[in-house]
């Protein structure tokens, strides 16, 4: 998004030494020690938010720490990486000791509350979608495809009269939202979504149905072997003892509030719960006044850490 508008050019000037993280799966993540991702797809591509939690991010931290010496490192995730976050806590707590503060940008852990058409599609239609998946090996979701960067640059920069076409994309997919700026549309579609697992839109949308935050469900009988009961346990957000700082859009379809309070009444050390008004899912990242409305308050709360 530029130095203006980005998170970690800000924390950069603001002195922080920042690492960014690609999830598994994604363009820039794709490699693995023994399976190929365009050959190997059933087994590649078997993972949720759950893998990335438990196994990808204790690595990252890990290393960072190993590198720079330092015992203790800040957190700030969004979206996913708000869950990805809430697993690892919870699952590996001997990890708390290791984040000096964690920020989450939309948390989401409950998803009871969402509003979007494609998340009640797939649950209405949940064993049939399994059965596509299965059939056609669908297992690779939304994978980055370099074409879209020319696409991108063709309809939906300034001039082009197909801009609000390009914009309805986004505002059927997260919801119409006056901070977003439609200049931006080539860079965000060449970069976004850069790929991952169908599993990951599963297991949130099992946890839709459910109402609960849980691990995988595989079914009955493989959740027997796997976790020694018929369904998947649920994660303890009560495990999470890092101080903790959830700031969400009062306009975000995805992370509801209703959602937010929920996940804030069950972990142990929030620090701070901001609504801000107006922002949406993608608004906490990318929104015209991101700066002013987030980035400064948060780094202000960094500090006293």
């Amino acid at each position: 998004m530029g130095p203006q508008r980005s998170l970690g050019f800000f924390l950069a000037d603001q002195g922080y030494d920042v690492w960014l993280a690609n999830p598994r799966g994604t363009r820039w993540s794709r490699k693995h020690a023994t399976l190929n991702p365009d050959i190997d797809i059933k087994e590649y591509w078997d993972f949720s938010f759950h893998q990335i939690g438990y196994y990808d991010l204790p690595a990252f931290i890990d290393y960072i720490v190993n590198v720079t010496n330092q015992e203790k490192v800040f957190y700030i995730g969004h979206s996913q990486g708000s869950t990805c976050y809430f697993v690892l806590s919870s699952t590996r707590p001997e990890y708390n000791k290791k984040v000096r503060l964690a920020v989450t940008l939309a948390p989401i852990a409950y998803f009871e509350h969402m509003n979007i058409p494609i998340v009640f599609w797939m649950a209405h239609y949940r064993d049939e979608l399994e059965n596509f998946v299965s059939k056609y090996q669908f297992y690779e979701l939304l994978p980055y495809k370099p074409y879209r960067e020319t696409l991108a640059k063709i309809f939906c920069n300034d001039k082009s009269p197909f801009q609000d076409v390009c914009a309805a994309v986004f505002y059927f997919t997260g919801g119409y939202s006056e901070q977003f700026d439609k200049t931006k549309m080539p860079v965000i579609i060449s970069n976004a979504p850069a790929g991952g697992s169908i599993r990951q839109m599963q297991h949130y949308t099992q946890i839709f149905i459910s109402k609960k935050f849980h691990q995988y469900d595989h079914g009955e009988e493989v959740n027997l072997g796997l976790y020694g009961q018929l369904s998947p346990p649920e994660y303890d957000l009560k495990r999470i003892t890092a101080p903790l700082a959830f700031y969400y859009g009062s306009e975000d379809v995805y992370c509801r509030e209703e959602d937010v309070n929920r996940t804030a009444s069950e972990v142990s050390n929030l620090i701070l719960k901001r609504r801000i008004e107006g922002f949406g899912h993608m608004d906490v990242t990318w929104g015209i006044d991101v700066v002013k409305s987030l980035y400064k308050d948060l780094v202000r709360l960094m500090k006293t850490y």
